[in-house]
Parts: C-alpha cells; structure tokens; sequence
C-alpha cells in the first residue's frame, strides 16, 4: 500500500511512501523522522530550524480531493487546513482501516522555543555591536573593528607602520560622521531582516549548525549502501505528488506531443478540455469516502445515481487494470516501465478507459462552467 507524506511542511515535498497495510503506524512511519537512525539522520525533514526536529502528532487530511479528467485524485492547496485533518491513532489501529491509498499524511510541526531565542539572542548581540557609536553605550566594539584590530596587529609585526596607524583611525569611535554610521547600521539592519527570511521560510534549512553534526552528517552520506538500506526500510519510493499547476503544466505537454502538436491538438479538440482538466470534490467525496464502505460501495454505480465520486475497490481494480495494460504494451523494455509507474505517482493516470472518463464527466456536468473551479490553486494564489 502506498501513501504520501508531507515532508517539510512543504506543498512541493509530498513524497509516496510503501507501508505495511497491516502494519500500525508506531511500527515504522513514527521513526522515519528518527535523528539517530531514520531518515532524520542525514535528511533535515522540520520546516525551518525554528521547529523540533521531531513531529509531535500525524494527522491525515480528508479533503476530498481535486479530481482530473483520467480519474486521479491531487492534494488542493488547502489539504492541509485544519477542517480537513484528522488525527491518526498510532499504535492500535491499523494502517489500512485508517487510510485511503494514496492519502495524505499531514506530519504536526511544533516551534522550539530554545531554538528560536538561540536565534533571537544571538542576532540581537550582532546588532547590538554594529549600533552606531554616537548611540550605543559600548562604541567601536562591532566585528568590523575587531577584524581590523586584527590585521592592524598584523600590519605592525610586519612593519607597516603606515597601514596600522590608517586602521587605527578608522577603528576609533565616530570616526565617521553620524549619517554615515546610520547607514551603516540600516544595512546591517536589513540584512538580519533577509537572513531570517530565508530561515523562517524554510528556504535555507540547514540539518544543523553544529559543525560535529555536519561533518557526522556528511559522513555519512558517503556510506551510500547504508543510506539505500535506511531508505528501503521505511519504504522510500522517492517520488512526490505534483502540485495541481505542476500536473496541469505537464499533462498539456503530455497531450500536445501525443497529439503531435499543438494545430494537431486543436483541431483534434483536446485543447478545449483544458480550460477545465478536471473537477474540485466536494463533503463526502473522495478522500472524505468512509473507509468501512471500500468494498460495498461502487464508484461508477454511484456516480451515475448520486452524480458523487466515492472511492471503492473496484475504483482501484479499475485503476490497476489500466496500468497493467500501459506496462503490459512496454513489454520488456524496463527504462519506460520504470518512467510509466514514477509518473502514476506523480500524476495518476494519464490515460484511462471510457468508464472513467465518463464518470469524469458525469461529475463535471453539475458544476458550473467556471475556470477558477478548475484551478483551485491558481484561484487561491491570486486571494
């Protein structure tokens, strides 16, 4: 059984996952994020180094689900909100009667308080020395000045009796005038603000700033054979789901080279579909479908009465046998079978039967014809 894990707490970095569908989620899922000897050891996962290296609960989310043309289901932006998390029982449920294949699980993030006034203190004292002299109460002590004293004793042990005596007069307090020195510090200033942009936003994310647990890291990421066998243990696909943009962008690539072009396209009609390639569920459909009901329900039957799209298993026989057939037509060739599932997961079918593109447009005939219904990330972005 497959699922996605979002790691980062990042949209971009849902990564697919093989897990034990009868296994529980303390047996291995919990110690991925393991600092010692999970993935946590050589891969930061937390947001942002203001957070705990560990998450504090799993949660899955129940959105429903944006639904494409072929019948699969993306992650709208909004999955992981809070009305669409619920918290997974850990250690006495098991793994399949608590998850859909392919949901998401939402790791929970909690802030590190001494992380944050390590941080804090740390560029609070940076600042506090870079204060313009004619204001702070301890003037010239900034670690532009102690460089300086450093190569100005350095100049002096090698004679430059000039050169130290130009440094000494830069380093004496307010040797430049009061403008100067405020500029001075507004750089300084923005440059923290631009600095703790790129930490709060998890965009430089470091594993650690202590540089034993750097080279340890490192170090370890030379053992390539130990890192595959970690990664196989917690059934590491490496693969993530694409984002509704990222499917759009490369499903229109996908259909316009089939086509073999985009006149061929056009006049072919394809490229009318993608004004609107699929459909946003809604209460009770999709990921939302109780998982009790997986073998009495029947996807197609359902939609024809209920106009609703509700997962089953034979929804996910339907599913299979399609990719069968694609990995069936490739024969032996294993480079393109290996392309064909890595993009299942990515995207989901990129070509599927009569029956669900048919259930596909059962369920778009009732919502209204309406781009931003189509493009539910691209509609949030621009709120």
């Amino acid at each position: 059984m497959e699922v996605f894990i979002r790691l980062n707490d990042d949209i971009e970095r849902d990564f697919a996952f093989q897990v034990d569908k009868n296994g529980k989620f303390n047996d291995k899922i919990m110690h991925l994020f393991d600092t010692e000897n999970g993935i946590g050891s050589f891969m930061n996962l937390k947001p942002s180094i203001f957070h705990k290296s560990k998450p504090v609960g799993f949660y899955k989310s129940i959105h429903p689900g944006y639904l494409t043309d072929n019948g699969s289901l993306l992650f709208p932006l909004d999955a992981d909100e809070k009305e669409f998390l619920e918290e997974l029982d850990l250690g006495n449920v098991e793994i399949c009667k608590q998850l859909w294949p392919h949901q998401l699980i939402v790791p929970i993030w909690e802030k590190s308080g001494l992380a944050i006034f390590i941080y804090c203190a740390f560029f609070a004292f940076w600042l506090y020395t870079d204060l313009p002299d004619f204001i702070s109460p301890t003037p010239g002590i900034c670690l532009t000045n102690q460089v300086s004293r450093l190569v100005k004793y350095i100049v002096e042990s090698f004679g430059y009796i000039q050169l130290a005596k130009v440094l000494e007069n830069e380093i004496k307090p307010n040797s430049a005038n009061k403008l100067a020195q405020i500029i001075f510090f507004s750089c300084h200033l923005f440059k923290v603000i631009f600095i703790s942009f790129f930490f709060y936003t998890g965009f430089f994310n470091p594993i650690s700033f202590n540089p034993l647990v750097f080279i340890n890291t490192r170090k370890g990421a030379l053992h390539k054979e130990k890192i595959k066998n970690i990664l196989t243990e917690y059934g590491w696909i490496g693969v993530r789901r694409a984002t509704f943009d990222e499917y759009y962008t490369d499903y229109y690539k996908y259909v316009v080279e089939k086509a073999g072009g985009q006149v061929e396209a056009y006049k072919q009609g394809i490229l009318k579909s993608f004004s609107k390639p699929g459909v946003l569920l809604g209460k009770g459909e999709g990921f939302q479908t109780p998982i009790d009901k997986r073998f009495t329900i029947d996807t197609f039957e359902a939609m024809k009465i209920e106009k609703k799209f509700y997962l089953s298993e034979k929804y996910f026989l339907t599913v299979e046998k399609i990719l069968k057939k694609d990995i069936d037509s490739l024969g032996e060739n294993m480079g393109e079978i290996v392309k064909l599932l890595r993009n299942f997961r990515r995207y989901g079918l990129f070509n599927s039967n009569d029956e669900i593109k048919e259930m596909v447009q059962i369920r778009k005939s009732i919502e209204p014809d309406d781009e931003s219904e189509s493009k539910p990330e691209q509609e949030k972005k621009e709120q």
